[in-house]
């Protein structure tokens, strides 16, 4: 009964990102949890208490879809780049792509916990569909001969 618990969920990959955000997701918590959260925010830290439902709704769209955009983005490139003449397009490169290919490395080297939770979060196949269906949307409206949205 005197063991207090709460998750903590770190929102940065980096030591350099600044501020900190830290989810905290209260799971028996009473006197020490008010404390603990003050001392994170004392270290710098800018920190959002949310309840577990709360906490994964949040990350379906943080990085359900952020990392699906992603990956998506990385298979379609692969594919393009297959169709252009040996393979390479680093003379086409701007600079918002080089910086895109940049991310995609981050997600490949995590690509495990990437993975996981595309997998394990519940909100993530209905994230994941909301995605597909705006790109859809999107495209039908490009593909418009008016150039209506």
């Amino acid at each position: 009964r005197s063991v207090e618990y709460v998750s903590i969920h770190p929102l940065f990959a980096s030591a350099r990102v600044r501020p900190k955000n830290i989810v905290l997701v209260g799971v028996r918590t009473s006197r020490l949890g008010p404390l603990f959260k003050l001392l994170l925010s004392s270290s710098g830290a800018r920190v959002t208490e949310a309840s577990a439902e709360d906490h994964d709704r949040a990350m379906a769209a943080v990085q359900v879809l952020h990392h699906f955009a992603y990956l998506s983005m990385r298979d379609a490139l692969a594919d393009m780049v297959c169709n252009v003449a040996e393979g390479d397009i680093s003379a086409f490169e701007t600079h918002t792509l080089r910086k895109t290919l940049g991310v995609m490395r981050l997600i490949e080297s995590n690509l495990q916990t990437v993975s996981y939770i595309q997998r394990k979060n519940k909100y993530a196949p209905s994230a994941r569909r909301l995605l597909i269906e705006a790109a859809e949307r999107l495209d039908r409206s490009y593909n418009r001969p008016d150039g209506s949205a």
